[in-house]
């Protein structure tokens, strides 16, 4: 008796994705037409959203050029929201110089290689009243934002020496022309090295405000800073706050 041959069914192969060019051949003179309409129209929306972003659009930001903020007038608050190289400024308001105070030419942040246009303004008072300098500045966070990121990294650095602990306040509000500011003081001593070796005792108060900006992410800091030569030099919260509101009443928020 033969044996009956078996048939194998033929393994399956993939037919090769065709290539674009082959894919095109196959399409009909009529499918190729609108597809290339399709593509030149999508082309014509790319650039006109383009020429609108950069011919029309405006969110507000200001203009850097030749390092300097263009149209900028010496009284601008200025703002910074900070992404990188790509920073974007922006007007918050107007500021003066407070009663019984005087611009001077001081810094108190660092200095850094890149370029930074936000406002930043120390005043000297013109006569002694224990304040050492009330400092104006932009900051690039909301009030409630900054309040909860600054308070609990004060409250640990003021409180660091368990021999002789300095004080802070509690978050307190206050109401300004552009909305309720929130704010607290602190005042401690810590020790500093000297050039012969040594170390010297440090005394420092200050009473940090931010008032609400109308730029979202954004608010405008006074503080009034003290450093006097011992302890005894230390002023009372209601003194603070009272010289703080000398710059906050030359702040004009924009609307």
């Amino acid at each position: 008796m033969s044996k009956k041959k078996i048939r194998r069914p033929q393994q399956y192969q993939k037919k090769p994705d065709p290539t674009f060019k082959e894919w095109w051949q196959a399409q009909t003179e009529r499918t190729r037409k609108s597809i290339i309409c399709a593509l030149i129209a999508l082309a014509a929306v790319i650039v006109l959203v383009v020429v609108w972003y950069y011919g029309f659009y405006d969110d507000g930001s200001l203009k850097i050029r030749n390092q300097a903020v263009v149209g900028a007038e010496d009284n601008w608050l200025i703002g910074k929201l900070d992404k990188g190289k790509n920073s974007e400024y922006y007007k918050l308001g107007t500021v003066e110089t407070p009663e019984g105070y005087e611009l001077t030419d001081e810094k108190l942040t660092g200095t850094s290689s890149t370029p930074n246009y936000k406002t930043e303004l120390v005043y000297k008072p013109l006569e002694d009243n224990g304040v050492s300098n009330l400092y104006i500045t932009t900051v690039g966070r909301g009030v409630d934002d900054m309040i909860d990121y600054v308070y609990d990294t004060f409250s640990k650095m003021v409180t660091s020496d368990e021999e002789n602990p300095g004080t802070i306040s509690e978050v307190k509000e206050l109401d300004t022309a552009s909305g309720t500011a929130r704010y607290f003081s602190y005042a401690y001593s810590y020790q500093n090295d000297t050039e012969n070796g040594g170390t010297e005792t440090k005394y420092s108060q200050c009473l940090v405000c931010y008032i609400p900006a109308n730029v979202k992410n954004s608010c405008v800091l006074v503080s009034v800073n003290v450093y006097p030569d011992s302890a005894e030099g230390f002023l009372s919260e209601d003194v603070l706050v009272a010289e703080a509101q000398k710059g906050i009443a030359v702040v004009s928020i924009d609307k």
